[in-house]
């Protein structure tokens, strides 16, 4: 007997299997159809044994009232099989079945018709194909719903790992290789090597505005009796943008600190710290240079001109000298110098001044000078008492005759004297002392150190008189100039 008809459902052949209800034919819905040839969510199932048309059905597994698969086929009124656990494809179960034969995919009584059936609630711990369909499909959404927050939380935790890492190693970078100890340490290599140049372009000294820088040549550091040695960085500390160095040096045998003042200025090479090194305040030399035919500091010629000079000056020693000439003796002084505010290890910094050391050098004239403006001095007096007027004939001499009353009478001698009858006569030459003028050796002038003396005498208009002043002091003054190994003087007027 065919049980899978599209007619009336046959009534079950089986007496143990109650009589199945009449299903009410329903509109013509088309049911579910699957290309597999086993239901949704039946990849749990064991397939039963093969069934054969009229033969005994399957025994329910152990989920009673679940939902049977639509298609599947369906023996009427046969026995079911004790002890299976798990329904076959082609076996249903529970009140309802489905139609079986050509039509087996629709459910109903009449050809191409369907008809709902109610399906009961899946057993606890069960799910139906839809529902197990849903948490499948379900459960790959949310996880991928997930994975872009999950790489959105692991980058924003890497960033943040890399930007403290990054501030860990810039810091420790700046620290070691970029703090203000380390341009320091340019600063003590220059001083050490007396490069006072190099030095003061790492790290600036304050200095009186005008000083000359000439003296920080090493042309003229490295002939110093007395020199930098053995600088080094001692300590740093850093305030914020701010910091000081402590260098320590050695200055003729002695030890010395002095410090540096930083100042952070921005950033280099991107994520670096750039300090700005400011050095101790200088020591300045002033100097009245002559304008001599040469001058010599730590005996290397410099070219200097007339005036006084203030010299900007590092530690050390300075040996300034003026060259002898025909009529210039040797200048020299020497000034040893340090920086004002050293101070001794393990004292407090000095807040000393700076004070301007002044040398003096002290241009004296040669013994040939001397002799020489003597001489020139004389051949002009004698230029000026070669003289027959009874007026004076050079101004400085402020003997008048013709002034001079005559006595016993009201005329002055002028009125008595015969023309072109005095006589000047130089009795003793004044002896005179001469001096360059102050910073320079191509001027100077001349005094009396001890004065001379001269005899005035002349002829009256009547015969066998004649008027006389004897011993009349002769002082003069004047200047001289120097033109090379030439000397020429030039009385003044007063």
């Amino acid at each position: 007997m065919d049980t899978g008809s599209s007619g009336p459902q046959a009534p079950a052949s089986s007496p143990n299997q109650p009589p199945r209800p009449e299903v009410q034919q329903a509109s013509s819905t088309p049911a579910p159809h699957y290309n597999d040839s086993r239901s949704p969510g039946s990849q749990n199932q064991q397939p039963g044994p093969q069934q054969q048309p009229g033969s005994q059905g399957q025994q329910p597994g152990p989920y009673p009232g679940a939902s049977p698969y639509p298609g599947s086929p369906q023996q009427p009124g046969g026995p079911q099989q004790p002890g299976s656990q798990y329904q076959s494809g082609s076996a249903q179960s529970g009140p309802y079945q489905t139609g079986s034969g050509p039509e087996a995919n629709r459910t109903g009584s009449g050809p191409g018709q369907s008809q709902a059936i109610p399906q009961p609630a899946p057993a606890p711990g069960f799910a139906g194909p839809a529902t197990t369909a849903t948490r499948a499909d379900a459960r790959p959404e949310r996880k991928k719903r997930r994975t872009p927050l999950y790489i959105a939380l692991g980058a924003v935790a890497l960033v943040i790992v890399l930007v403290v890492v990054g501030f860990l190693v810039v810091n420790t970078v700046n620290k070691n290789n970029y703090g203000p100890d380390k341009v320091a340490e340019d600063y003590v290599a220059a001083l050490s090597k007396g490069d006072f140049a190099a030095a003061e372009k790492i790290a600036p000294s304050p200095r009186p505005e005008g000083t000359n820088l000439d003296l920080l040549s090493k042309e003229f550091t490295d002939a110093s009796s007395a020199k930098v040695e053995n600088a080094k960085v001692e300590s740093s500390e850093i305030d914020g943008d701010k910091g000081t160095v402590v260098v320590s040096y050695e200055l003729d045998g002695t030890e010395y600190n002095v410090e540096l003042s930083a100042k952070k200025e921005g950033r280099q090479d991107l994520f670096f710290d750039k300090w700005s090194l400011t050095g101790p305040a200088l020591n300045v030399i002033s100097l009245d240079v002559p304008a001599s035919d040469g001058l010599s500091i730590n005996g290397k010629d410099y070219k200097a001109k007339a005036g006084t000079t203030s010299f900007a000056v590092y530690p050390g020693s300075y040996d300034f000298e003026i060259p002898k000439s025909k009529w210039v003796s040797e200048a020299s002084d020497t000034a040893a110098v340090n920086f004002p505010q050293a101070f001794a290890p393990g004292d407090e910094p000095s807040n000393d001044e700076v004070a301007p050391t002044t040398l003096n050098l002290d241009l004296s004239p040669t013994s040939a000078f001397q002799k020489e403006v003597q001489k020139q001095v004389e051949a002009e007096l004698k230029k000026c008492f070669d003289n027959k007027d009874i007026k004076p004939k050079c101004k400085f001499i402020k003997f008048d005759p013709t002034e001079i009353p005559v006595g016993g009478s009201d005329k002055k001698l002028s009125d008595l004297a015969k023309k072109d009858t005095a006589k000047w006569e130089v009795k003793d030459m004044p002896k005179v002392k001469a001096d360059f003028s102050s910073g320079d050796t191509n001027t100077g002038s001349f005094f009396t150190d001890e004065p001379g003396k001269f005899d005035f005498t002349v002829e009256g208009k009547k015969q066998g008189s004649s008027y006389f002043s004897n011993g009349n002091t002769l002082s003069v003054s004047g200047s001289v100039k120097i033109d090379g190994d030439k000397l020429s003087v030039e009385f003044f007027d007063f």
